[in-house]
C-alpha cells in the first residue's frame, strides 16, 4: 500500500510539472457513463488537468471516481446472492492526448495510465453485521495499476471546452482480492463527457 502511494505522489508531481510548463492549459469536469447488470448503469466523475507540448498533443492527467467496477456478468450474479455488496475505484492518472488540428472542432485519442484504490463494501445499512464485514473488507482494499486508451471530439468556443468520446480502461488486478473476485483484470468500457475551460 505504501509503494501504491508513493507512485501515486510521483505521477502527480510529475503531471503538475509538465501542465505548468506547457503554455495553453486546460481544467474540466468529466464523467463517464457504461452499462452494468442489465438494465443498471454505472458512472464515474472526476477533474483533468492538462496543457498543450505542441500544437497537436496535450499532457493530460486525471483524477476521480469510479463508482462499479465489477464486471457486468459477475455483477448480476452477485445482484442475486449479495445485493449490497460493491466494488468502487478512486483513481490518479496522466498520459498524452493527440488532438487533430485547431478549430471548434477536433478529433482527438488518448492514452493514459496510472493508479486505482479498489475498495469493496456492502451499501450502507444499519445492520451491526453490514458494519463488521464492512470492517473485514477494509484490509483487503488494495492499489493497483491500470492503463486506458481512448478516442472522441472536442468543440471549443471561445475559452469553453467540452468533448465526447470513449475509453476503455484495464486494471490490474493481479491475485489481489478483486481479481480473484473476478477472475483477473477490471475492464471497464464508457462513454465519456467533460465540459471546462481553455486559457
Amino acid at each position: 500500500m505504501r509503494k501504491g502511494r508513493v507512485s501515486s505522489l510521483l505521477v502527480v508531481v510529475c503531471l503538475v510539472s509538465t501542465c505548468a510548463a506547457a503554455q495553453d492549459a486546460f481544467v474540466q469536469g468529466v464523467g463517464g457513463i457504461r452499462l452494468t447488470s442489465a438494465p443498471g448503469l454505472a458512472g464515474s466523475f472526476g477533474a483533468m488537468v492538462g496543457g498543450s507540448l505542441t500544437p497537436n498533443i496535450d499532457a493530460v492527467g486525471e483524477f476521480g471516481h469510479i463508482t462499479d467496477v465489477m464486471p457486468p456478468i459477475l455483477d448480476t450474479a452477485l445482484a442475486f446472492a449479495y445485493p449490497d455488496f460493491q466494488m468502487s475505484a478512486l483513481y490518479g492518472v496522466g498520459g498524452v492526448r493527440l488532438i487533430t488540428s485547431p478549430g471548434h472542432l477536433r478529433a482527438y485519442g488518448e492514452t493514459v495510465a496510472g493508479f486505482a484504490r479498489l475498495s469493496s463494501s456492502l451499501r450502507e445499512t444499519d445492520s451491526a453485521i453490514d458494519a463488521i464485514v464492512n470492517t473485514g473488507l477494509s484490509f483487503v482494499n488494495t492499489t493497483e495499476p491500470l492503463a486506458a486508451a481512448g478516442a472522441g471530439v472536442i468543440f471549443q468556443s471561445g475559452p469553453l471546452v467540452a468533448n465526447v468520446g470513449y475509453r476503455f480502461t484495464r486494471i490490474f488486478a493481479g491475485d489481489t482480492f478483486a481479481g480473484l473476485l473476478t477472475g483477473g483484470n477490471l475492464d471497464i468500457s464508457e462513454v465519456r463527457m467533460g465540459i471546462g475551460i481553455r486559457f
